[in-house]
């Protein structure tokens, strides 16, 4: 799995989209199916993933994490009715925070495909 730092940054944010891709797919049919995929998706990409760290990889995991909890040992509808709004809300705060901190969720998938004497100019973390 050592390779997997390897993958383009465009193939690796779109792995990173894929579990809520799938949620907001399959919550249409299954909620419970939707969340125990995407918690699964989400996992493997935390797993494989060499940034234990990345604003997204983690963001996802938690929020699928919370999913879970919240729907089979609290057997709560909330996410069923909403899915859309509070994942769609979850990702906002991501953004807006990776902001803050300056640490963009995009500058941790650009560094993929740059070679690394450009990840600390100023210019590489503006564009970012």
């Amino acid at each position: 799995m050592k390779r997997i730092d390897r993958v383009p940054g465009g193939v690796w944010i779109t792995l990173l989209f894929t579990p809520w891709i799938i949620y907001w797919i399959l919550c249409s049919f299954d909620v419970d199916i939707g969340i125990l995929l995407a918690l699964l998706l989400s996992t493997i990409i935390y797993t494989i993933s060499t940034d234990k760290k990345s604003i997204m990889t983690l963001t996802t995991l938690i929020y699928f994490i919370l999913a879970s909890i919240l729907r089979f040992i609290f057997r709560s509808r909330f996410l069923v009715e909403f899915s859309g709004p509070v994942g769609y809300g979850v990702l906002f705060i991501m953004c807006i925070l990776s902001l803050i901190f300056k640490r963009p969720y995009t500058y941790e998938v650009s560094k993929r495909d740059y070679p690394e004497i450009y990840w600390s100019s100023p210019e590489f973390l503006r564009i970012n």
